[in-house]
């Protein structure tokens, strides 16, 4: 099991929630990373304000800029392999993701 941080309503820190979730085994080129750390950026605080350019679909989740280890590879994948260190950035829309998470 892992922690995700969500929120279901916009807000100050205070909607915010640890929730366990099962984490899959990686897809076709996909890595899964066993992460570290990670950085809630000014746009994520704006958006779980609902203050952003885009509204926030719920439950929406944050900490897309993260750091950690790759702890499985997915078919496919030769870029990286387990035990990789890793960072990540969001280049996508926040809501976006959310919706796949």
């Amino acid at each position: 099991m892992s922690r995700t941080i969500k929120f279901a309503q916009a807000g100050g820190p205070e909607v915010l929630e640890f929730i366990e979730t099962e984490v899959p085994a990686p897809g076709p080129r996909e890595v899964r990373i066993k992460v570290k750390a990670i950085g809630i950026n000014r746009a994520e605080s704006m958006w779980r304000n609902d203050k952003y350019v885009e509204s926030p679909i719920f439950p929406a989740g944050l900490g897309y800029e993260s750091a950690g280890v790759v702890d499985a590879v997915g078919k496919d994948v030769t870029e990286f392999a387990a035990g990789d260190a890793v960072s990540t950035i969001p280049a996508f829309s926040l809501s976006r993701q959310s919706r796949n998470q």
